[in-house]
């Protein structure tokens, strides 16, 4: 990424930054008073043992904002540089950090609301794309600036996902709410349906190890796949048929170091594939099946037999495929909705948070 000014951020030319640190301790035993400033991004690098939290936003004036009130609704990597991320909220907008996510920046732009979506150009980590309610933006400056690309006149579309094409990366993938596949073939200028999944799209994923490979993830008709840029899609639901729950999508967790190996979690709870989805098997877990929420999967990728798994206030760790388990205090009483593992930095584990708004 292009270092044009001083911490690299578009809100502050030419002054120094007032650097933050960037971890907070955390006891893995929360109090039921513990404030509510438990949320934003955790840490480990001990399989759990103990946390810290990622939450300090870089600021020149004398406030110290922090994400430790924010929940966390997304997590993009920048694909040519391992140190930096994105974060999507949904209360203050995107977020970026250059340093392993220790510190975190915002731009001009987006800095409140909800973001849906965002990918970032593959051979080009300036280009960007960002999917905000029904309308998709373009930065080409590392996120200084944006236009609008796309709007759909459709109150109700929320563009949900968002892929660029890891050979030609003038094709770009969106999918919406409304279970709408789309896609631009000169850079996000025009847009097409090519596919009604009639199912809403959560993620667009795709391999850098078989760039051909794209997967669609819905909410609850299953998982497609599609070699050919969406024209055609598969899908794995024979194969996952005898697995009651098996449609409704929580989390994929894709190996870029194996292709075979993949883990689904679902309402059924934790499988694996370890033929690329041709097959399917139940991961054995400590916790009753039914009446259980996990709410978050990992693995290790370069030792898949390392598992883990998050229930509402429990960390769980498997070295032996699931054989057995130990245990862990989550450092939070929010949602532990997303596990992260580094495979950059192993055995870094990311975990991300969420609280929602209390039922009326």
């Amino acid at each position: 990424m292009k270092h044009l000014f001083l911490f690299r951020t578009a809100v502050i030319i030419g002054i120094a930054p007032f650097i933050l640190s960037g971890c907070i301790s955390i006891k893995t035993n929360p109090s039921a008073n513990q404030p509510k400033t438990d949320l934003g991004w955790f840490v480990t690098v001990d399989n759990g043992v103990s946390w810290q939290q990622l939450a300090a936003i870089q600021s020149a004036g004398a406030d110290r904002p922090n994400l430790a009130g924010t929940n966390i609704t997304g997590i993009v990597r920048d694909p040519s540089d391992p140190l930096t991320f994105y974060t999507l909220t949904d209360s203050r907008g995107l977020l970026w950090s250059y340093d392993q996510m220790k510190t975190w920046q915002q731009g001009r732009e987006f800095r409140t609301g909800k973001v849906h979506s965002l990918a970032i150009d593959p051979q080009n980590n300036c280009t960007l794309y960002l999917g905000q309610g029904r309308t998709i933006y373009k930065s080409t400056d590392c996120a200084r600036s944006w236009q609008k690309m796309y709007f759909d006149t459709r109150s109700n579309i929320v563009f949900s996902a968002l892929l660029v094409d890891r050979v030609n990366t003038q094709l770009v993938y969106a999918g919406n709410m409304q279970g709408e596949f789309v896609r631009s073939f000169n850079g996000g200028a025009d847009w097409q349906t090519v596919k009604r999944f009639n199912n809403p799209v959560l993620e667009l994923r795709s391999y850098a190890a078989d760039p051909s490979l794209m997967y669609a993830l819905t909410q609850s008709s299953g998982i497609y796949n599609s070699r050919d840029g969406g024209m055609e899609w598969s899908d794995w639901n024979d194969a996952l048929k005898p697995y009651g729950g098996s449609n409704k999508y929580v989390q994929l967790a894709l190996n870029p170091l194996d292709l075979n190996f993949i883990l689904y979690l679902s309402d059924f709870g934790m499988l694996e594939s370890r033929d690329g989805g041709a097959t399917w098997q139940e991961v054995q877990i400590n916790t009753p099946r039914k009446g259980t929420k996990i709410f978050s999967v990992a693995f290790n990728p370069k030792n898949t037999d390392e598992l883990y798994y998050t229930t509402a206030n429990v960390f769980y760790y498997s070295k032996d495929s699931g054989a057995t388990w130990s245990t862990s205090n989550l450092p939070t009483t929010a949602e532990p909705r997303m596990l992260f593992m580094d495979e950059e930095n192993l055995p870094t584990l990311y975990l991300g948070t969420y609280r929602p708004a209390p039922k009326k």
